[in-house]
């Protein structure tokens, strides 16, 4: 076979993100990652070629158009290890990589950083503000004796689930690790159904210097697992430098193609629901997904890159448990309605608590009246009559 028959097969083919286009509406957005069989982003994708469904429904392909045609931007958020498992050196590399990142960004563009080691913070949320990021990227060293590699995703995770109405709909985490936890109070496995349940694409760089060869495998083998399965890719800094990692990932990044769903039996309920995507070119039919959430109008969001907000105007969420740098350029504003729901959930379980306390003491107070009882009935019981000797 010519190595031009070749280029024009199917490779490669994952949907690395899903989500809803508007809230309200059973319209969905997905981001395509296809590459034939020389390693080269598809060019063509015909609407005719893709055929989905999202949950038991079929849905009807309103567009497909590439990514790079649509001018809306990325969200990316950096994770930058601090902890001393990297060297000054590699350091130096990993934030070097960062900011020439940085400084390359689109106008459409945010990005926010997040630093972990013996904690999580978020050191600069999403902004466009390239002095921002540099200072913040600039201020960091390997300092910390832990690195809590698990919290920082699950934290990034929640970071870029943010639906600002001025974010892009696109999103990305970009990690630098070994792939080693300390002290996380995260599993693997609830990691990973996370990452299947609600993924954005992790674009990870493994590269470790632990001395054991099978520990290190191990770790960096657990990392491109955290990365296929959120539908990002996995790039092993051995066997590439630091520099043409990043280059890579962000072509991987900005080389998708986009793709609209509409499913006029589906509801916007707030269930998940899967998105089974199934492309077939020159005769080859590859298949992949993701999940989504349909959120009806009038719940706490935005739609990202829709024409129009759905509802009332959206609000952003904070992510659990991330600590914010005060004084941080481009930190949240509080969210009030999130606030809300916090103290209704209180309520509910002070609620919860006065049910438990009343049926306990219901039943302490029903045990006494029985014990009261019992006394009584064997007080008004006569004693027998005491034994005559001389009848033994």
């Amino acid at each position: 076979i010519a190595p031009q028959a070749l280029a024009t097969g199917l490779l490669h083919f994952t949907v690395t993100q899903v989500r809803q286009l508007e809230l309200g509406t059973p319209t969905v957005r997905a981001y395509l990652d296809l590459e034939d069989l020389a390693g080269q982003p598809v060019q063509s994708l015909p609407a005719s070629s893709l055929a989905a469904t999202l949950g038991q429904w079929n849905t009807e392909v309103i567009q497909v158009t590439p990514f790079a045609s649509l001018d809306q931007g990325v969200a990316y958020v950096f994770m930058v290890d601090v902890s001393k498992s990297l060297s000054t050196e590699l350091f130096d590399q990993m934030v070097g990589g960062m900011e020439t990142w940085v400084k390359g960004m689109g106008p459409a563009d945010r990005a926010a950083i997040i630093a972990f080691g013996e904690t999580s913070r978020l050191l600069t949320d999403f902004t466009d503000d390239e002095d921002s990021l540099l200072t913040a990227l600039g201020s960091l060293g390997p300092t910390d004796n832990e690195t809590l590699l698990y919290q920082a995703l699950a934290d990034g995770l929640d970071l870029s689930g943010r639906l600002d109405p001025d974010l892009p709909g696109r999103r990305a985490l970009v990690l630098f690790s070994d792939g080693k936890d300390e002290g996380s109070n995260i599993v693997t496995e609830d990691l990973l159904t996370r990452l299947r349940e609600d993924p954005t694409p992790i674009y990870a760089i493994g590269y470790s210097r632990l001395r054991n060869a099978d520990e290190r495998e191990e770790y960096l083998r657990l990392l491109q697992r955290f990365a296929s399965n959120s539908g990002g890719a996995f790039y092993a800094a051995e066997q590439t430098r630091f520099a043409e990692a990043y280059d890579a990932i962000r072509r991987t990044i900005g080389e998708v193609w986009v793709a609209d769903f509409s499913c006029s039996d589906c509801q916007p309920d707030g269930s998940r629901q899967r998105l089974q995507v199934k492309v077939d070119l020159d005769g080859q039919v590859l298949s992949s997904g993701g999940s989504v959430r349909l959120l009806p109008i009038g719940v706490a969001g935005g739609s990202p890159d829709a024409g129009t907000a759905a509802g009332p105007a959206p609000t952003s969420k904070e992510p659990s448990d991330l600590a914010v740098e005060s004084g941080s350029p481009g930190a949240p504003a509080t969210d009030h309605k999130a606030r809300s729901w916090v103290w209704l959930i209180a309520l509910g379980l002070l609620a919860m608590g006065v049910l438990i306390w009343k049926r306990w003491t219901g039943r302490d107070r029903r045990d006494r009246r029985e014990r009261n009882a019992r006394a009584k009935l064997a007080e008004s019981v006569p004693p027998p009559p005491p034994i005559d000797p001389r009848s033994v």
